[in-house]
């Protein structure tokens, strides 16, 4: 632990001058990283089953969607079996994966607000505090628990 002009470090070695954030919004920033990775892999099994594809596991939130989309129409126009449902599911789980994006690319100088360099500058982030990851938490949770349900295969 360094004891110089900047203080101690916090207890995995980053220098509190770094990143001055509290333990709960860390916790709360991993499961947004954690959950995110979580609807990424049930969006590819979706995918997988719906679509009788190899796999998309480590694809992208906007790469899965379009795929997702693809499969939709060529289901329906085939008049195959298509709940209704889960093109919310899916849409639900790509909204909460926007909100993760922005949490997870944004810089932090303080838990109360945050930011994104984005082309034409940067933009405040809508979800600062604690309060607000543990919302975008509840949505990840609900979008890994939303995709659950079609996780069968229309093959079998």
């Amino acid at each position: 632990m360094s004891d110089g002009v900047y203080g101690l470090d916090d207890d995995f070695g980053v220098p509190r001058r770094m990143l001055n954030l509290s333990d709960d919004f860390y916790g709360g920033l991993g499961r947004v990283a954690a959950l995110g990775a979580l609807v990424e892999l049930r969006l590819s099994n979706v995918i997988v089953l719906w679509g009788n594809d190899a796999s998309d596991e480590g694809q992208p939130i906007h790469h899965l969607s379009k795929r997702f989309k693809k499969i939709r129409t060529a289901r329906i126009e085939a008049g195959y079996e298509f709940p209704a449902g889960l093109t919310d599911a899916v849409a639900a789980a790509t909204d909460a994966m926007a909100e993760r994006n922005e949490l997870l690319h944004s810089m932090w100088p303080a838990e109360t607000s945050g930011w994104r360099n984005r082309p034409g500058g940067t933009t405040t982030t809508r979800y600062a505090g604690v309060p607000a990851v543990r919302e975008v938490i509840g949505r990840l949770v609900a979008a890994v628990e939303g995709l659950g349900p079609y996780l069968r295969s229309p093959f079998d």
